[in-house]
């Protein structure tokens, strides 16, 4: 099943964020890395578009972690750059359904 993850990056630093390598792995599989750059002041926040992934069917974890942030490869509280989301896919084909709701046959008053 194919899921096309959306995160948000937080700068709770007290200098901008102007770039950082986002690091992102699937059921624990192998780490793919992207680059972002841009502007967050402290507190700001972004959404972030990953790549489209191919999850399985039932359980998934995504981890997403930041390094390399605004050049440097030490962080200074590198203790909040990483979060581990847990989701289920259901695989094939999408389906209907209809809903049917039954009004009371009193008169709106």
């Amino acid at each position: 099943d194919q899921v096309s993850p959306v995160f948000t990056l937080v700068n709770h630093g007290t200098t901008a964020l102007v770039s950082c390598t986002i690091n992102y792995q699937l059921n624990g599989g192998a780490t793919n890395s992207i680059p972002w750059t841009g502007s967050l002041n402290t507190n700001q926040t972004a959404a972030i578009n990953l790549p489209q992934l191919t999850a399985a069917n039932g359980s998934n974890t995504l981890t997403v972690t930041i390094t390399n942030v605004n050049g440097n490869a030490n962080d200074d509280v590198s203790t909040n750059n990483s979060s581990t989301f847990s989701f289920n896919a259901i695989s094939g084909a999408a389906s209907g359904f209809t809903v049917n709701i039954t009004l009371d046959e009193y008169p709106e008053t």
